[in-house]
């Protein structure tokens, strides 16, 4: 089953690469947060086309970030638990050797939460048939 809560990260990079980006939440990031069990699971993804919207629809400040990440957590507010607060790093040497330089100086991000309401079919069915 999945878990009861998501969080939800639409992200880019600011004064680094996204290659550097990439590097440090595949690296560091993703993995913190599953090891020090912020989250229960994490996926990263990086936009395939230069689509964000419709012709009908306003951009707004996600549809200019290329990167998402998606996390499932078991419990609410995942970013403000001991887990998290002491364990995640928040600085990285990929950044340069100034370890004075913090999450928030190299990216902009969006963060939502958003709580399970229902799931629809064969949850291990589809976790079976998807790592075919």
């Amino acid at each position: 089953m999945p878990q009861p809560y998501l969080l939800h990260v639409n992200s880019r990079p600011t004064i680094i690469t996204p290659e550097t980006y990439q590097q440090w939440y595949l690296e560091e990031h993703i993995r913190d947060m599953v090891y020090f069990n912020a989250t229960k699971t994490g996926a990263v993804y990086h936009s395939s086309s230069s689509c964000s919207h419709s012709e009908n629809h306003a951009t707004n400040e996600t549809d200019q970030m290329d990167f998402l990440a998606i996390y499932q957590t078991a419990q609410p507010d995942c970013l403000d638990t001991p887990e998290f607060k002491n364990n995640v790093r928040q600085r990285s040497e990929l950044w340069g050797k100034d370890l004075k330089v913090h999450l928030d100086d190299v990216c902009e991000y969006a963060a939502k939460e958003m709580k399970l309401v229902e799931v629809l079919g064969s949850y291990e069915f589809n976790e079976v048939a998807g790592s075919k």
